[in-house]
């Protein structure tokens, strides 16, 4: 079988240290680095075990801060000043020194006080150090620079600084890594979708190895980078110097989520690529111990295949699910009313009696009520539920049109799509990886349809379609007018039961009375069947909640109590406000990303407006 080994990946942002001189630093798969004391402080390791700040820092009582290095990575402004002044006052004398030079000094292991301070997101010291004029894009043994220090931690606030006084986002170090590759590697999504948006820069380019940002988010099972970097355009596809996907490395570690993202957002022609070693990537994944993603890859490969198989057969059908059924049961029902009760009760001769009187109003109930319920099961099947357009990118691909031609064209830019207040706020969970957009809360991407839908309730086999924004008003009549078409072909069956029973008393049982026993017995299983479904849209409408979000209310952190985390509707305004919103669809207001009550600033650099200044 296989013989890859996990990629060799060790620069030295994986070796950092909070603190000059520190050697090692361990790193666990979340990306979130667990650091030791520095092994040439004053103090013993042991003294400053659970001692570190929430930003990596140590109490000034158990650290002698007497470098320019260890200040700036401590965030230590006023001792870096003094150590500067003093510095300056020595060497002055001797080589002429300025404060420039001295900060511009790299430590033991070749390191800048710039790339310390924006590891540890000192923006204060990153701004003061830029002021006095250090080299921006000082680089290291390695080749790397304090913007891919910044990138590790997610030293967000510091990336921007940096960019703003001039740094250069395409210098890559001895590996071939840019910021964006240090950020995949380390999960932070948020330093990708900033400079991206903010400044430009190319987030799939490959290493010296051929890989990209996503290889190594998938690599490192990082979904939420992964979906990202694939809604920003990133090649799926891509191939790496050993022949390996995106898809291929996130089977080798055996990464469900990220593999799923994967073939969500368009690899599915990656289950059949094989790489350098002629294994694809479910081969890969049962070799390296991953059995269940292995299989799970292996049977997605033979349901694509099926697809292809019939997608040019029943087509037609197949898109309408049960809905043909529901269309038959009705109908039957009817010629069935019709054959049981209507004929017979006319035959009878008695036309003026009251019982017949009372079975011609119950039969003409019925036949409306089902005629117009019918009406509305069309509208809900054939309706838009509530799609949201696609990327340009999906449509290119789903027309069969050479996407690196369209894109040099100028068609398929992501820019303007990925401009969200969802993802200025790092909700990255709102992302479709197969629409290529970012989602509205309430909407969700439907795995039958698909497609995302604006305030999505489910899918309904029955009518065939999804039902959501567009057709939830449509669904909802066809169930309330099919339930009093239910009701008064019932009263009116049973009506016309109790005359045939007495007239079974002369005549003998037969099937005047066999005929509505049977269709009393189907028309109760209907009716609780609709009457359960009927109830429950109504009371979820009038309470302006879906049937999704009762079911996977505790998937959504805008459903959630921040207090208790228990469920919380921030959208019920009222039944008649909720009534009104659902009836007419065109008067509800527009979806919102980002609930007021919970606006954060962006990744900690305040709002939009601040971010795109």
């Amino acid at each position: 079988m296989s013989n890859h080994t996990d990629i060799s990946y060790h620069p030295s942002h994986l070796n950092k240290s909070i603190l000059p001189g520190q050697s090692t630093v361990e790193v666990d798969e979340t990306g979130v680095s667990t650091e030791n004391g520095p092994s040439n402080l004053s103090k013993s390791l042991s003294s400053m075990s659970g001692k570190h700040s929430r930003r990596g820092a140590v109490s000034k009582e158990i650290v002698d801060v007497d470098t320019i290095w260890k200040a700036c990575a401590y965030g230590e402004f006023e001792v870096l000043v003094e150590l500067v002044e003093q510095q300056t006052r020595q060497e002055k004398t001797k080589l002429n020194h300025t404060a420039r030079d001295i900060l511009d000094h790299k430590d033991d292991q070749g390191h800048t006080c710039l790339q310390w301070a924006a590891l540890n997101n000192r923006v204060n010291i990153v701004s003061y150090l830029l002021e006095e004029g250090v080299a921006v894009d000082a680089q290291d043994p390695t080749g790397q620079t304090a913007l891919h220090w910044a990138a590790v931690r997610g030293s967000l606030e510091s990336v921007e600084t940096l960019l703003r006084g001039g740094a250069n986002p395409a210098i890559e170090d001895s590996k071939g890594y840019s910021v964006c590759h240090v950020a995949a590697q380390y999960g932070q999504a948020s330093i990708i979708y900033h400079v991206y948006m903010k400044w430009g820069i190319n987030t799939d380019m490959p290493d010296n190895d051929g890989r990209t940002p996503l290889h190594w988010a998938c690599y490192k099972g990082f979904r939420d980078v992964a979906k990202l970097l694939i809604v920003m355009g990133a090649d799926v596809m891509k191939m790496d110097t050993e022949d390996c996907t995106p898809l291929h490395w996130a089977a080798i570690k055996g990464h469900t989520d990220a593999s799923m993202a994967l073939l969500q957002g368009g690899a599915e022609d990656a289950l059949e690529s094989t790489d350098a070693s002629g294994c694809t990537p479910s081969q890969l994944a049962i070799d390296k111990g991953h059995r269940g993603l292995g299989l799970n890859l292996a049977e997605y490969r033979y349901h694509r295949e099926s697809r292809q198989r019939n997608s040019q057969s029943c087509s037609f059908l197949t898109r309408l699910h049960l809905a043909p059924v529901i269309w038959g049961i009705i109908i039957s029902m009817l010629v069935l009313m019709t054959i049981t009760v209507i004929l017979p009760s006319r035959q009878d001769g008695s036309m003026f009696s009251t019982s017949f009187v009372g079975v011609s109003i119950g039969a003409c109930v019925t036949y409306i009520s089902a005629f117009i319920g019918l009406v509305f099961l069309y509208k809900t099947t054939v309706a838009d539920p509530g799609f949201l357009p696609q990327n340009h990118l999906v449509q290119m691909r789903e027309s069969n049109m050479m996407g690196k031609r369209c894109l040099e064209e100028g068609f398929g830019s992501t820019e303007s799509s990925l401009d969200s207040p969802a993802l200025w706020a790092g909700n990255w969970n709102q992302i479709c990886v197969t629409c290529r957009i970012v989602r509205p809360l309430r909407a969700k991407h439907c795995a039958t349809t698909d497609r995302c839908i604006e305030c999505f309730d489910h899918f309904c086999p029955w009518v065939g379609n999804a039902v959501g924004k567009g057709n939830r008003h449509y669904f909802l009549l066809f169930l309330w007018i099919e339930l009093l078409a239910i009701v008064a072909s019932g009263v009116t069956v049973v009506v016309s039961l109790h005359r045939a029973i007495k007239a079974s008393n002369k005549a003998g049982i037969g099937l005047s009375i066999i005929g509505p026993i049977f269709f009393v017995v189907f028309d109760m299983v209907l009716f609780i069947s609709v009457a359960a479904l009927a109830i429950a849209q109504a009371s979820q409408v009038s309470r302006n909640v879906t049937t999704n979000e009762l079911s996977n209310w505790h998937r959504y952190a805008y459903l959630r109590s921040e207090a208790h985390g228990d469920f919380t509707n921030p959208f019920d305004r009222g039944v008649q406000e909720n009534c009104k919103e659902v009836c007419f669809p065109s008067l509800a207001p527009k979806p919102c990303y980002v609930l007021e009550s919970s606006k954060k600033p962006s990744h900690g650099l305040g709002e939009k407006d601040t971010l795109m200044e």
